[in-house]
């Protein structure tokens, strides 16, 4: 380079070479060498904060607001660079000629000695102009009595501070700007092109009055503008072309050495690839060619000197290994860092850093744990590489920040998952087929249902039938049951032991309606072992992601989250994604950055705050970005609490399994302020609050706190929480031991299920826990809240004594014989036993006497009252109990001892009185009959169950009238309870009643009643009997009449209405001699009666044989009678004058009307005795001539007439 400087034809020299290969050093070796450092002018630019459309967005013109010509193009804004550069680089005393007024410093030795050369020089001026005498002669006078030469230098000393003093009042303050002659101004053009163009004149005065002649360009290819370039040669030949410059000083020579000056040399630092942008139009068909195009851009360079890279990232790591020799940096970094750092000047600036940061980090007694050369020089190398998003570090704004945002994600998403897989898991292997727990669960489940869609008189009467089993409320929580129900084409029937409507239910609809899937899970032998290394798979992932390094989870990338983009991510593609360099995401792959990075670039003093303690601060607290699942020790929770103060701990932000396990344990009254955040209840609360029951070390103590807080906790983890069967029992006995009086809980259907499936499972119930006085009182708190949640447990068998109490007291348990047993250590199940052993217990069975009664029914043997002498007070109970049910009352008659019965109906409450008389469990007394008649106002069914046949009251007579009388009648009443009238008259008449009985205390009834009450006297033997309401209907009536012996005494049409006439005619069972009265009244029996039962009196005449009166013959032919039925009465009348027979038988129609008169006709007649006699009678009075039997009939041959 020296000895291309000396040569006059070399102008434009290029050195060239990759960034790092030293030509910037070669420069400078050049610059300082002691033949040229007086002549070099180096320039350096820069790309920083060069950019025009910025300039133009920020309104800035680029020139004080000077429209300058393509002053906003990139060429022109590097001229001005290099026109600033030039212009300011030498003192402004060294240019005096420029226009440019520079501020410099005011130099005091220099303006002192023009201020005394100027003092001098005035002071001889106006001594010359006999100015100075005066002053001088006023000096030497007195008060100072100078001599005259201490005067004249007083008054020099004097003009010279003048001097010096304005000198420094206007120093940078006044510039001379312009020159006026008159109208005439003296100033530049504005209108030049380019800087070079407008600054030209400065450029070339500067050349001409420094001496320099080479300058050095560098970092002029950042700008990646090739225009720049030719633009500089043009300068170059400008300026080696001006006699101005090369008649300039010479520096080191005296003024009278004016030999001509070596030219104006311009030296370039250029990258090789520059040449490619100064090629830029080939059209790149040819490598080749393209290349000899380019080397013709480029003749503008005189030379063309390469620089041999002496470092690459094949040879960097030796370099690299070298310069961080004593550093303690492993080998491996070093291999990794040299494959992306080749620069000497970035390496010697890490080490650099490095030191610096090694003596404040690593050198000192608190150095951060986990800190050591390898993280502290992964740390330098990121700032070389990322010097903006490392100072970002500061503010948690970093890329790294990011990935760390990115990683937590990612492991509390992973953590979610891995522990639903091992719920999952532990589930099917757990509910493998229809456990009991399982069947019990499902059970309980059923009932409810089942009893909230029956009707409620039904709500304890049902059984569900499958195939031809019948299965009850104990029976459907047994696995068989559920084994049978799970068969997709299995009918399961809903129906009520007491009759009713039935529906029909399929798996599908029955699985509906409960909310449950029934279809156990049957794992094949196959598919169990495939279900335990899912769990155990699931298991060792949760290890893996509460304790792993970067490192570790960027080699898993099954783990992975949800990114903004909707797909999902691991870390290592999160990496890639945040991190911009290679560099930085082989540091992180390789576990040189961890989680940590944000504490390896402060000091770490350690007094309060151990690292991971200060991490969760830096990540989460101060983001306020809760982190849930970060590791933390005790001793980090302690430093966070006393770093932060105790009031972070009520911060969303605080939120951490880590944190909320020190204070349940350690810290109560701090963990009560987390609690009352979580009992806020937002979206943010119940996530934290799910992921600590499944993860956190104290949940039962969590929920302890929470409950008095949280209404709607109770409801949320039995419907909402991700919890197993085994998760959720402690739980829940939590929320039942802490539950606050004055908090109205949403309670869910489902308690009832899960307090069935895991009640046994509460630690605070069961025989084996200690008796404490903690442990008692929520043993008794826990049983207290499942009463008031209406909540029972199906098994008290594992109760302790404290419980078991509790229990009792409320009533809290199902009434089957198991618990009864268990609680009364009796074998009996009846009330009366239940009464002797604890009244409490009875109480309960009273109080649902419905399931206690069921439960009786599938018990064989069992009785609901063994002791016949505690069978009344036992009904009076169920009485009470049941407010008057007279369907549980009679149940628990029907199930009683055969020996219990109550002799005296009214010792037994009302309600009980139907079944006690039914099952005949008391006396069949006439007491107990009026009794029961007073209270229901009937003889029924039940009652009537007492009367068998034969029965006779023995203690009739004990009665007085009224009541006998009341009594008999009812009992006469009773049609349907007592259908046979035989038996009711018999057990009227054993009471003695005074007869007659009153006929309107009678029911209209039709049948033997009514006569047989006449037969025994019970009633009237008068009119009376035979209307209503004691005969109803015609066959009543009949056989009252058939019964009554003075009938014929009183009967009247108003007694038997015409429409009854033919009925009695046609009656078998009415005598004959009713009959016969009533036919010899017929006209006013049957006045208006109809044809038919004129017809049938007529019938029951001629049968009979009996006679008619002349009188009636008229009656009853004019009521349609038949002509031959009248003819044979008329047969009868023998002493009937002939002259009346005759003109009767002219009322007669054919051919009895013809035969009154003689006549020619020969009309045939029935051939009857009774007919002939009549026929006879007219042959005697000369009306017929003969008559003789033709075809069955007889043939009547009439006289002629005369």
């Amino acid at each position: 380079m020296r000895a291309v400087t000396e040569q006059d034809d070399v102008r434009n020299i290029a050195l060239t070479g990759p960034y790092g290969t030293g030509k910037s050093s070669i420069l400078e070796h050049l610059a300082e060498s002691e033949q040229l450092h007086d002549r070099v002018l180096q320039l350096s630019l820069s790309t920083v904060g060069d950019n025009p459309a910025r300039r133009n967005a920020d309104g800035d013109d680029g020139d004080d607001g000077v429209d300058e010509p393509a002053v906003e193009s990139t060429t022109n804004l590097i001229q001005k660079e290099i026109v600033k550069q030039i212009l300011y680089r030498d003192e402004p005393g060294r240019t005096r000629g420029s226009r440019f007024r520079r501020i410099s410093r005011f130099r005091w030795p220099r303006e002192i000695g023009l201020a005394v050369a100027a003092g001098a020089l005035i002071a001889a001026v106006m001594y010359l102009l006999r100015l100075l005498q005066p002053v001088v002669e006023v000096l030497q006078q007195q008060p100072l009595a100078l001599t005259p030469e201490a005067a004249y230098a007083a008054v020099v000393l004097v003009v010279a501070s003048t001097v010096a003093a304005l000198r420094w009042v206007s120093h940078n303050r006044i510039f001379l700007e312009r020159l006026s002659a008159g109208p005439a101004t003296v100033a530049l053009s504005d209108q030049s092109s380019s800087y070079f163009d407008k600054y030209m004149d400065e450029i070339v005065y500067y050349f001409e009055q420094s001496g320099r002649d080479i300058v050095v360009f560098e970092d002029i290819d950042r700008f990646e503008n090739v225009e720049i370039f030719e633009a500089l040669r043009a300068l170059n030949g400008l300026l080696n072309g001006s006699e101005q410059v090369r008649n300039r000083r010479r520096p080191g020579r005296t003024w009278f050495d004016r030999e001509p000056a070596p030219d104006v040399k311009f030296i370039y630092a250029l990258r090789d690839s520059v040449f490619e942008q100064l090629g830029s139009e080939v059209d790149g068909e040819d490598a080749a060619d393209d290349e000899v195009k380019r080397a013709n851009r480029t003749k503008f360079f005189d030379l063309v000197i390469p620089v041999v890279p002496f470092i690459t990232h094949r040879n960097a790591r030796d370099l690299m290994a070298r310069e961080l020799t004593g550093t303690g940096v492993s080998a491996p970094l070093v291999n990794l860092a040299a494959q992306h750092v080749a620069d000497m000047r970035l390496i010697k600036s890490m080490r650099n850093e490095y030191d610096v940061y090694a003596s404040r980090l690593l050198d000192t007694p608190s150095r951060m744990p986990g800190l050591d050369p390898d993280r502290l020089f992964a740390m330098i190398l990121y700032k070389s590489v990322h010097m903006g998003d490392f100072e970002r570090i500061r503010f948690g704004k970093s890329r790294l920040d990011q990935l760390h945002a990115a990683w937590r994600e990612i492991v509390n998403t992973s953590l979610a998952a891995a522990r639903k897989r091992e719920r999952d898991a532990a589930d099917l292997l757990a509910r493998h087929g229809i456990s009991a727990t399982r069947a019990a669960q499902l059970g309980a489940r059923l009932e409810n249902v089942v009893r909230a869609i029956v009707e409620p008189t039904y709500r304890d009467h049902w059984y569900i039938q499958i195939e031809q089993n019948q299965y009850r409320a104990e029976e459907v929580r047994q696995a068989s049951f559920w084994t049978k129900a799970r068969t997709p084409d299995t009918r399961i029937i809903v129906a009520s032991t007491h009759g009713g409507g039935s529906t029909v239910w399929t798996p599908a609809r029955l699985e509906t309606l409960m909310g449950y899937k029934i279809d156990p899970v049957a794992l094949s032998d196959a598919e169990r072992p495939v279900q335990t290394r899912r769990l155990a798979s699931a298991r060792d992932d949760i290890r893996f992601l509460r304790h792993h390094t970067w490192q570790e989870i960027h080699a898993r990338t099954d783990f992975t989250h949800a990114a903004a983009e909707g797909e999902a991510e691991s870390f290592a593609a999160a990496t890639h994604r945040l991190l911009q360099s290679r560099l930085a995401r082989a540091l992180v792959a390789g576990g040189y950055i961890n989680d940590y990075f944000a504490l390896y670039i402060s000091q770490y003093y350690g007094d309060h705050l151990r690292r991971d303690a200060q991490n969760y601060i830096v990540h989460a607290l101060d983001r306020g970005a809760p982190d849930i699942n970060y590791p933390l020790e005790p001793d980090d929770v302690e430093a966070i609490i006393t770093d932060k103060g105790p009031d972070i701990l009520g911060d969303r932000a605080a939120y951490n399994i880590a944190i909320l396990d020190h204070l349940l344990v350690s810290r109560p009254g701090e963990a009560a302020l987390m609690v009352a955040q979580i009992a806020a209840w937002e979206d943010d609360d119940r996530a934290f609050l799910e992921q600590y029951l499944q993860a956190g070390a104290a949940p039962v103590r969590l929920i302890e706190m929470l409950t008095p807080r949280a209404a709607d906790l109770l409801r949320w983890l039995i419907q909402d929480a991700p919890l197993s069967g085994e998760q959720l029992a402690p739980l829940v006995e939590a929320v039942l031991a802490s539950t606050d009086d004055d908090v109205e809980y949403a309670v869910p259907l489902e308690l009832d299920d899960v307090v069935r499936a895991y009640a046994a499972d509460f630690t605070s119930l069961r025989t084996d826990t200690p008796e404490e006085p903690l442990t008692t009182v929520r043993a008794t708190r826990v049983v207290d809240s499942l009463a008031r949640f209406g909540c029972r447990l199906p098994d008290t068998s594992f109760l302790s004594d404290t419980a078991r109490e509790a229990v009792i007291r409320h009533g809290g348990y199902d009434l089957t014989a198991r618990n009864l047993r268990d609680l009364t250590s009796r074998d009996s199940l009846a009330l009366d036993s239940l009464v002797a052993s604890d009244t409490r217990i009875a109480g309960t069975a009273l109080k649902r006497i419905g399931e206690y009664l069921d439960m009786l029914a599938t018990e064989t043997g069992s009785t609901s009252v063994d002791d016949a002498d505690q069978f009344a007070r036992i009904l009076a109970s169920v009485d009470a109990a049941t407010g008057k049910d007279t369907v549980r009352v009679s149940e628990v008659v029907r199930r009683a001892a055969a020996s219990c019965a109550v002799p005296v109906l009214a010792d037994a409450p009302e309600s009980a009185w139907a079944s006690l008389a039914a099952s005949k469990r008391t006396d069949p007394s006439a007491r107990n009959l009026l009794t029961y008649l007073d209270e229901f106002d009937e003889i029924d069914e039940n009652v009537a169950a007492l009367i068998e046949p034969g029965f006779r009251a023995a203690d009739a007579d004990d009665l007085d009238d009224a009541e006998r009388t009341r009594l008999a009648t009812h009992v006469l009443n009773a049609e349907i309870s007592i259908p046979r009238p035989a038996d009711r008259v018999s057990v009227a008449t054993s009471l003695h009643p005074p007869t007659p009985l009153p006929p309107a205390s009678f029911t209209p009834e039709s049948g033997e009643r009514a006569g047989l009450m006449l037969a025994a006297g019970l009633i009237a033997d008068d009119a009376s009997s035979f209307l209503p309401p004691v005969t109803q209907d015609w066959e009543t009536w009949a056989f009252a009449a058939a019964k009554s012996r003075r009938i014929i005494e009183f009967l009247t049409p108003q007694i038997l209405p015409s429409p009854a006439v033919r009925n009695l005619f046609d009656s078998a069972v009415v005598p004959d001699a009713v009959k016969t009265h009533v036919l010899a009244r017929l006209d006013s029996f049957a006045a208006g009666a109809a044809r038919a039962d004129i017809r049938s009196a007529v019938s029951y005449a001629v049968a009979s044989g009996a006679t008619v009166q002349p009188g009636m013959l008229e009656f009853l032919r004019a009521g349609g009678a038949e002509a031959d039925d009248m003819v044979r009465l008329v047969a009868r009348l023998v002493d009937l004058p002939l002259g009346d027979l005759r003109a009767f038988l002219r009322r007669l129609p054919p051919p009895y009307v013809v035969l009154a008169d003689p006549g020619t006709e020969r009309p045939l007649v029935p051939d009857e005795a009774e007919i002939v006699a009549v026929l006879d009678r007219l042959a005697t009075a000369g009306v017929v001539s003969s008559h003789r039997a033709d075809g069955g009939r007889r043939r009547v041959a009439l006289r002629h007439p005369a």
